[in-house]
């Protein structure tokens, strides 16, 4: 069994059409990894004093894992230090889009070495004054859903509410 075998990517299994339960296109692991390729902005939830903190984040991929820049001395920085995280991001409109969110550990990356030649041009600073270091996030346990735009009722858009 290879490492990506072993790693679920769904928690439901598809129907025959590849589809859930609430008609939304499953996306295997590599089809994951090669949306969150394209990097963008994106969410990570951690744990901030037992309480969980959704915070909003620009990431790139590296290999197989996410890479965020975070501020030195920041809640973020703290709660990045191997620890498990969730890590979601999503390109939604009214009829077609994508959803991918994933568990991992994330950990500080000191040394420049340690990503691709392109993540750090991909993570510019989004503000604040004070040193950045990167963080790497497996993707483990990745579940990835796309509307699938030939989809009928998505085209459709939202029921009508009005009376006539």
């Amino acid at each position: 069994m290879t490492q990506s075998e072993a790693r679920p990517t769904s928690s439901r299994r598809p129907d025959a059409h590849g589809l859930d339960a609430a008609g939304l296109q499953i996306l295997d692991r590599e089809a994951c990894l090669a949306v969150l390729a394209r990097g963008g902005v994106g969410r990570i939830a951690i744990n901030v004093g037992a309480l969980p903190l959704i915070l909003p984040v620009r990431f790139a991929l590296d290999g197989e894992r996410v890479v965020v820049r975070v501020r030195q001395g920041s809640t973020l920085e703290r709660a990045t230090q191997d620890t498990v995280v969730a890590f979601e991001a999503d390109d939604l409109g009214p009829a077609e889009g994508w959803s991918i969110s994933f568990v991992g550990l994330a950990r500080h990356l000191p040394d420049s070495g340690d990503v691709g030649p392109g993540v750090r041009l991909a993570l510019p600073h989004w503000g604040g004054d004070g040193e950045h270091l990167l963080v790497g996030i497996s993707t483990e346990h990745v579940s990835g859903r796309r509307i699938d735009p030939s989809d009928r009722t998505a085209e459709a858009g939202p029921p009508s509410t009005s009376e006539t």
